[in-house]
């Protein structure tokens, strides 16, 4: 019954990917994004699928624009080592590409794996004298350099760092999550710090805050459940370092609408969300048309 579960699954989220390819997608940063993940006392593991694209001008001599799509595909799950602990891990497999007028650009490999552990400072889920149901996790964990960062094109030339499926360096994760909800309706908010150390380039991605409130709201018919969201993701990140001096072009801050929901029956969930911005503040502001979906599924 597990195997089928997870043959339905891999066909479910690469439905879901079609889907997302026809709207363009991927990206470099936008892995803090976590979403609403309720039943926290429940193991899982399953399917995830993130896509962005944007448009970029290169701001050459002949000012050509490029279109960059990152998606990632990535196996994740949530585990209890005991009742108070859980444990997130992200197993990733990243594939960006960028079309010019000369051709296509692309790298496909595995990604930076990250694992986070998260300690549940309050839940009064449980209570049955408690109004409002809160539930507080601080968590701490780390991403590791094993995607590969040294990628070459056809003319054995380097692509840029931000372009690699890895970063070559270890980063430091903490995060808090906390969700408040009476009866049906809830709000759920999730903080998360990035500290990004150097690689062996001596290069090192600016460290990088992603914040998310949804509002959400448990509806149900027969034997499935619905979980409609709405809220904001932000990224905030500072600039990249390159041997000791900051970078161009670099840093800055991302704010994005996010609509979603979540799918569940029995022990099989599903969820799509799309994200579009309504805050771009990056250096020139030259990106435009920028689209980012998630689509997961979990047994």
């Amino acid at each position: 019954m597990f195997t089928k579960h997870l043959y339905l699954i891999f066909f479910l989220v690469m439905s879901f990917t079609q889907k997302g390819l026809a709207c363009n997608g991927g990206c470099p940063a936008g892995g803090g994004y976590l979403g609403i993940v309720p039943q926290f006392s429940k193991n899982f593991v399953g399917l995830r699928y993130r896509v962005r694209s944007f448009e970029s001008h290169n701001h050459d001599a002949a000012n050509q624009s490029s279109l960059f799509q990152f998606q990632t595909a990535e196996m994740w799950g949530r585990f209890y080592p005991s009742k108070r602990i859980q444990a997130f891990v992200f197993l990733p497999f990243q594939m960006n590409s960028e079309k010019i007028a000369k051709g296509v650009n692309q790298v496909q490999n595995i990604g930076d794996i990250s694992f986070v552990f998260n300690y549940n400072l309050l839940n009064t889920g449980d209570s049955v004298g408690c109004y409002w149901k809160h539930n507080l996790l601080l968590g701490i964990g780390a991403k590791l350099p094993t995607g590969k960062y040294q990628q070459r094109n056809e003319s054995k030339q380097i692509y840029p760092l931000a372009f690699q499926p890895g970063t070559g360096a270890y980063s430091g994760i903490f995060s808090a999550i906390y969700t408040l909800r009476k009866g049906k309706i809830g709000f759920n908010s999730n903080a998360t710090y990035y500290y990004n150390g150097q690689n062996e380039l001596e290069y090192s991605f600016g460290n990088m805050l992603s914040l998310s409130g949804n509002m959400f709201y448990w509806m149900k018919w027969g034997n499935v459940s619905f979980l409609p969201s709405i809220g904001t993701y932000n990224e905030i990140a500072a600039r990249d370092i390159d041997n000791g001096y900051y970078v161009n072009n670099t840093g800055g801050s991302l704010g994005y609408l996010s609509i979603g929901s979540d799918v569940y029956l029995n022990r099989l969930a599903l969820g799509l969300t799309v994200q579009t911005p309504y805050l771009v503040q990056i250096p020139e502001n030259a990106m435009k048309n920028d689209f980012r979906m998630i689509a997961s599924a979990t047994v």
